[in-house]
């Protein structure tokens, strides 16, 4: 649908549910440092490393994540754990939590890390979420102001670094009211904001059933694209699954 992420595009992956979006931005940072080798940063400001960390593991490893906690692994599971820590700690994948993150202490940080990898660039840097970043100077004025001033930054660190930016962001209505089909920013305070700044809109939410006599399958999901710099728009099917925390290809697809 992208032809691939590109460097100075700022990416907005928005759903009703951030734990849904988080999932799916960590398996687009594990695909491109561990399989397209191109570094990637995840910053969170929901969760801990040692949560992210989990998280990763258990994907990697396909392992289910209640496991991990409580150390009750199959000699199999141990195995495929191994393996993917040993993936995490050779791969291009940098993590950092905490809170009280601005625009300016990211463009310090990612600046730092892009020093650090030099010579080779920093492909993509998903942040979690856009609510939970502090702008540096705080006069008075909405929330909406603000977060859309944070927005506009987080394109101008996409175009200093050469990299692609995801940002994420929570959204009260995931369909237009005139086309039920296609995913919308319908009811988010930023719609307009990320309208003009961002160059690709993605959009997560539950797929909605066509028979009403059928029950939902909980695990399927529909990811929308309603704006691309290149002015395609459209939706692929995917599935969510729990145990272990992961998205993947509906089957046939």
């Amino acid at each position: 649908m992208t032809s691939g992420m590109r460097a100075g595009d700022l990416i907005v992956l928005a759903s009703q549910s951030l734990e849904h979006a988080s999932t799916l931005a960590l398996n687009i940072a594990e695909h491109v440092a561990l399989r397209e080798c191109h570094p990637a940063a995840v910053f969170s400001m929901r969760m801990s490393g040692r949560e992210l960390a989990r998280r990763m593991l258990g994907s990697l490893g396909r392992v289910d994540l209640h496991g991990t906690r409580a150390g009750a692994w199959t000699e199999d599971e141990r195995a495929r754990l191994a393996a993917a820590y040993a993936e995490l700690q050779t791969g291009g994948l940098h993590v950092h939590s905490g809170i009280g993150l601005t625009p300016t202490s990211l463009r310090t940080k990612v600046l730092k890390l892009a020093l650090a990898l030099k010579p080779t660039r920093l492909g993509l840097l998903v942040i979690d979420a856009l609510e939970l970043i502090r702008p540096s100077m705080v006069n008075g004025g909405e929330a909406a102001l603000l977060a859309g001033i944070t927005l506009r930054s987080l394109k101008l660190v996409a175009k200093e670094f050469q990299l692609a930016v995801m940002v994420l962001t929570q959204i009260p209505c995931i369909v237009d009211a005139d086309d039920s089909r296609q995913p919308g920013l319908n009811g988010h305070p930023l719609a307009e904001v990320i309208g003009e700044v961002a160059d690709v809109v993605m959009i997560l939410h539950p797929a909605a059933c066509s028979d009403p006599t059928q029950s939902c399958d909980a695990g399927k999901v529909t990811l929308g694209f309603n704006k691309l710099s290149d002015g395609i728009a459209g939706e692929v099917q995917l599935r969510f699954d729990r145990d272990p925390l992961r998205f993947k290809n509906l089957p046939g697809i």
